[in-house]
């Protein structure tokens, strides 16, 4: 009778991990490194990677709600162009994801809203909001 209940019991803890691991390897999350946008249409693609590359645009989403924006400073374009890391936050709710970065210590701050398309771990795609 033991051996009949076990058996019966096995293929239902099996089925049930198989379901909740395939589950939690299909999420993506915007949470990563992005670069490399690529505008198409009103869409913008990122590019997803393990870091961000010195001296190039890219913005991380932190899991903790932080965000950085690297992107370039001051008004002269000429070579080299220097970049800096600048800080804000970040929330989404129903696929629309705010960001808000600082910009300079006097408080001049960007806002950006953006509508999330698709993500996966080599691509995020949004429809920004103007």
């Amino acid at each position: 009778m033991k051996k009949i209940l076990l058996l019966l019991l096995v293929p239902v803890f099996i089925f049930s991990n198989c379901n909740k691991e395939a589950s939690e390897s299909e999420e993506s999350s915007i949470v990563g490194y992005w670069i490399n946008p690529q505008p198409d249409g009103d869409l913008l693609y990122f590019q997803g990677v393990n870091g961000l590359i010195k001296d190039h645009y890219g913005i991380v989403f932190f899991g903790n709600g932080q965000f950085i924006e690297r992107d370039y400073t001051g008004w002269c374009l000429t070579e080299p162009i220097p970049f800096e890391d600048y800080e804000g936050t970040w929330t989404m709710e129903n696929e629309r994801i705010e960001i808000s970065i600082n910009r300079d210590e006097e408080g001049d701050v960007d806002y950006y809203s953006w509508d999330l398309i698709l993500v996966s771990n080599s691509v995020l795609v949004v429809k920004p909001r103007y």
